[in-house]
């Protein structure tokens, strides 16, 4: 992804070099809404999402095409996060463009699973191995 100057403050990069900038190592679509988010390092979660970030998509609501609307996950890979892994999804249809749910947050709970609030149906989710508590 490209960094553009500040038009205003710093259109041709004299007043702060491009150099200065760390460059980002993920994006994530514009109008997905990121409202939570939370390291798993030190929780109780699964091993396979111990070692990442999730995040919470609150969603977009101002685009034909919607965008959000579900739970992703970062691994870390060397220091540094992998692939972006659509961890929970189906608050929205993408063939209606229906939703029927927003999640904003995401905690790890004492017993290993990811607690997931939702603010347009007033519900929080309990997410946790199959087989778990």
């Amino acid at each position: 992804m490209p960094f553009a100057p500040n038009y205003e403050t710093n259109p041709d990069w004299s007043k702060y070099p491009e150099k200065m900038f760390t460059r980002i190592d993920k994006g994530i679509q514009a109008h997905s809404a990121p409202l939570g988010i939370a390291f798993l390092q030190d929780s109780q979660v699964a091993e396979p999402l111990r070692n990442g970030i999730a995040f919470a998509l609150h969603g977009s609501s101002d685009r034909s095409r919607r965008t959000g609307y579900k739970i992703v996950f970062f691994p870390w890979q060397g220091g540094r996060p992998g692939a972006q892994i659509d961890l929970v999804t189906g608050w929205l249809d993408d063939q209606s463009q229906i939703q029927w749910g927003r999640p904003v947050d995401v905690k790890p709970g004492k017993d290993g699973a990811l607690l997931i609030s939702d603010d347009d149906s007033g519900t929080i989710y309990r997410l946790s191995p199959e087989g778990g508590p």
